[in-house]
């Protein structure tokens, strides 16, 4: 497998107060395409911002972010966006989906957003009849269960075809059946689709369940 993810020196500080944070401190690591990766560690470790900042949802301030060999760090906002909604898929611990609409329109907003098949709906059913969701397809998020919330994001998290899916506590809101569910659901993915997937996680049963442990601690790799 060759290198998708090439972080070199990377550093994020925040000012709280008059206290400089360094919520990631100098850390490098490549991570290959096709990889299911578990990035674990205490809370207030970094495991989170490393996340959003190779998801494009913040900038380093220090350091390089290599996807596909293009600098990420180095990006326009209008740039950073394309790539944002292109190349990554976001699944939330907290679903992340929007009230008022139906499945098949939650899932279907990448779509409009890229503007790249905005008026079609065949990528959006397809996504969630593999999620086994056909017959939840019309149905708003206050008449689905957790689970079935867990897997609409998991099917609008690859509806634009994403080579990296980053997930965040994905399982943190749901049961333990349907937390095991909903990781199974990741690995086939990564399996089946060759999608990149790095997973956020306190749970030591997930990480077992990836091809590599990343573990953090105040900021850097451990």
């Amino acid at each position: 497998m060759k290198k998708l993810i090439e972080i070199k020196n990377l550093t994020k500080r925040y000012r709280i107060g008059g206290e400089t944070i360094n919520a990631v401190d100098d850390v490098t690591l490549d991570i290959l395409e096709g990889e299911m990766v578990a990035i674990t560690g205490p809370s207030g470790s970094g495991k989170s911002t490393l996340m959003h900042l190779i998801g494009g949802l913040d900038k380093p301030t220090k350091g390089d972010i290599l996807v596909g060999g293009i600098n990420i760090a180095k990006l326009k906002d209008r740039d950073l966006s394309k790539y944002r909604n292109t190349t990554i898929g976001f699944v939330f611990q907290s679903f992340n989906l929007q009230p008022n609409l139906t499945s098949l329109e939650n899932v279907k907003l990448p779509l409009i957003f890229s503007r790249s098949a905005s008026n079609k709906v065949d990528p959006a059913i397809r996504a969630l009849k593999m999620l086994d969701l056909e017959n939840r397809i019309s149905h708003k998020p206050n008449q689905l269960s957790g689970g079935q919330k867990q897997r609409v994001g998991i099917a609008r998290a690859l509806v634009n075809n994403p080579k990296i899916i980053l997930a965040d506590e994905p399982t943190g809101n749901l049961d333990s059946k349907n937390g095991s569910i909903v990781i199974n659901l990741l690995r086939e993915i990564n399996k089946e689709k060759n999608v990149t997937i790095i997973i956020v996680t306190h749970d030591p049963n997930i990480a077992n369940k990836c091809d590599r442990e990343i573990r953090m601690k105040d900021g850097k790799i451990v």
